[in-house]
């Protein structure tokens, strides 16, 4: 599951690696969250609903036992689905988010507030629109990696115009939901689970540590030295191989 303005598209490469690497090989999947990539827009976005999504999903393809894995967002997502179906995940993997501190709202608000204002250039070829943006925001977002990120969802619109693949509208409008976990004190996911989080990242503090382990009491925690929260991106051989001895482990 990726994270906040990702896509499926964000874990292709690592599904293939997964795919080989894992024993025995497991199927992966990789799923777009309401509201973005190809999944439909809807006109609410809380993590609750995104569970219900996936609930649907896995009842629908008959998959009735997964280990989950997500990145900010979709590990937060994870999180909460393995909260109310516990049952139904045998591991659980978080990528660089914590159920207990929340997300730094007014730095994910200023970027929705550039992106909202931004004019996407029509009439011109997806890859031109893509690079003629990245000059307009490059004043506004220093992060040559997040403007790459954030330009990946510029698509071509059914009606021939160029625009954005993620509904943003939506999301900045329930931005507030998504920057607070709603913990229940009744539910507790028992089975194997790992943090993986950014040495440079601040969004796993590790002071969290003891309060996670109220909901995920066998939870480990690991860090990857030099990593931001885009961790899989900045050191994907460890991130890769932690994971896979994670999953591996009888």
């Amino acid at each position: 599951m990726h994270g906040l303005l990702g896509s499926k598209n964000n874990w292709l490469a690592k599904c293939k690696q997964y795919s080989k690497k894992t024993k025995p090989p497991r199927q992966i999947i990789a799923i777009d969250s309401r509201n973005h990539g190809k999944s439909p827009h809807t006109n609410i976005h809380t993590y609750e609903h995104i569970v219900a999504d996936m609930k649907a999903l896995f009842d629908r393809i008959s998959l009735t036992k997964v280990a989950l894995l997500g990145h900010s967002m979709g590990g937060r997502s994870c999180m909460l689905y393995s909260l109310k179906y516990p049952e139904l995940v045998e591991k659980l993997i978080v990528a660089d988010i914590s159920p207990i501190t929340g997300l730094h709202m007014a730095e994910f608000a200023k970027i929705f507030d550039i992106l909202l204002a931004a004019q996407i250039p029509s009439g011109v070829p997806v890859s031109k629109a893509v690079k003629m943006m990245d000059n307009d925001l490059t004043p506004k977002i220093a992060s040559s990696r997040l403007r790459n990120f954030l330009l990946s969802n510029i698509v071509k619109k059914q009606d021939g115009s160029n625009g954005w693949r993620v509904n943003l509208t939506v999301l900045a409008k329930d931005l507030k939901h998504l920057c607070v976990f709603p913990l229940d004190d009744t539910m507790r996911y028992e089975g194997p689970t790992l943090f993986v989080a950014g040495g440079n990242s601040n969004f796993v503090p590790k002071s969290d540590l003891p309060k996670i382990l109220k909901y995920f009491p066998k939870a480990e925690l690991t860090y990857i030295k030099g990593a931001t929260h885009w961790l899989h991106l900045d050191k994907p051989q460890e991130f890769m191989d932690i994971t896979v001895e994670f999953l591996n482990r009888s």
